[in-house]
C-alpha cells in the first residue's frame, strides 16, 4: 500500500484550544499484491486527526480502500472532505451522504 500526504487542516483556531490538533488528508493506493485490491478502485483515502495534549499525541485514523479509479477523483473528494474539515470519525457517513447524492465517488 502506498500512501501520500494530499493536505492538512489545522482545527486550533476553531477549536479555540491552546493545543495543537490538525487533521492530514491523504490519497491510498492499493498494490496488486495488497489482499484488499481492487482492480477497477484501486485508489482510497485515510484521514488522520493527530492531537498534541501535554506532549502526548493522540490519532484517530479511518482508512477507506477501493473507493476510487483514478488520483483525480480521489483528490476532488479529499479536497472536499478538506474544505470541510472532515474528521475520521465522521468520514463513512459523508462518503455515504456524497455518494447518495452523486457529487463524487
Amino acid at each position: 500500500m502506498k500512501k501520500r500526504l494530499y493536505k492538512t487542516a489545522d482545527l486550533a483556531p476553531l477549536i479555540q484550544s491552546a493545543q495543537s490538533t490538525f487533521v492530514e488528508y491523504y490519497t491510498v493506493e492499493t498494490e496488486k499484491t495488497d489482499e484488499s485490491f481492487d482492480e477497477k478502485k484501486p485508489y482510497g483515502i485515510e484521514v488522520v486527526k493527530n492531537q498534541i495534549i501535554d506532549g502526548s499525541t493522540y490519532r484517530e485514523i479511518k482508512r477507506v480502500e477501493a473507493i476510487g479509479g483514478n488520483t483525480e477523483e480521489i483528490e476532488r473528494l479529499l479536497d472536499i472532505l478538506h474544505r470541510n474539515i472532515v474528521t475520521p470519525i465522521t468520514v463513512k457517513e459523508i462518503l455515504s451522504d456524497l455518494s447518495a447524492t452523486k457529487t463524487v465517488v
